[in-house]
């Protein structure tokens, strides 16, 4: 039987309609507190349909960026997860009759900030782990894609095979130590950062933070109407939320 691990666990406890289906199943059995559970459903529904409690949860959830814009760092190490991972699985990439097609998610921000700290000066090398889904290599495919952009090979080093955040975290304190390197970045997205902080720290790393994929600070009428993308926000947040707690308890971070 397969291991469960914490991102599997998270992955059933996030998805928005698993409360709606708890308080169903509740309303079955007690039906006396009818009112009430119809009441609790109406305003999960509303709520987690919207971007109104995702918008409010970034809002405590971020941290701030650290970075010394005064300091040279040995490296920058913009987090994985960053392409369409199951595209390219599939063999998609071979129908294209392009060479240089890269299928990225919006989280490809948190390379491309990573390059341009790179380039700006900032940081001497950049690394990469190399997320691995059946027989593709997500770190293979940044580097083509950095060298492309007109990176120096020699400044992008891929540290290792990563299945998840706290990988990164143990293969940067690994390859820190055998390389005797002193001041790192962080890059990944906003709402991810606490809990990638959190678990770099826990490996003694003390990177300068730098967050990407920035919410909008002011609260507008939009985040008020429920729709595709309000859950979608809602999701991301119970994942945050179920992936720290899950790491905690397990005393990881």
């Amino acid at each position: 039987m397969t291991e469960l691990t914490i991102q599997d666990i998270a992955k059933f406890l996030i998805n928005p309609l698993f409360p709606v289906f708890a308080l169903l199943g509740l309303l079955l059995v007690k039906k006396k507190a009818g009112r009430k559970i119809l009441a609790a459903i109406f305003l999960y529904l509303y709520l987690a349909s919207t971007t109104l409690a995702s918008h409010l949860f970034i809002h405590f959830w971020r941290v701030e960026d650290t970075l010394n814009p005064s300091l040279t760092y040995d490296a920058v190490v913009p987090l994985s997860g960053v392409a369409d991972y199951k595209w390219y699985a599939l063999g998609r990439k071979e129908i294209l009759p392009v060479n240089c097609y890269y299928r990225f998610g919006s989280h490809i921000d948190r390379v491309i900030k990573a390059a341009e700290l790179l380039m700006q000066g900032r940081a001497r090398r950049l690394f990469f782990g190399e997320f691995n889904y059946t027989l593709f290599n997500e770190g293979e495919l940044v580097r083509d894609f950095l060298l492309k952009q007109g990176i120096n090979p020699e400044q992008i080093q891929l540290y290792g095979r990563v299945k998840n955040t706290r990988d990164e975290a143990v293969k940067c304190q690994q390859y820190a130590a055998e390389e005797g390197l002193q001041s790192l970045i962080l890059v990944t997205s906003e709402n991810h950062m606490r809990r990638a902080a959190a678990l770099f720290k826990k490996q003694g790393l003390s990177p300068a933070l730098v967050s990407v994929e920035r919410a909008e600070n002011e609260i507008s009428p939009k985040d008020f109407v429920p729709g595709e993308k309000g859950l979608a926000a809602t999701e991301n947040m119970l994942y945050e939320l179920v992936g720290y707690a899950g790491y905690f308890i397990t005393g990881e971070l």
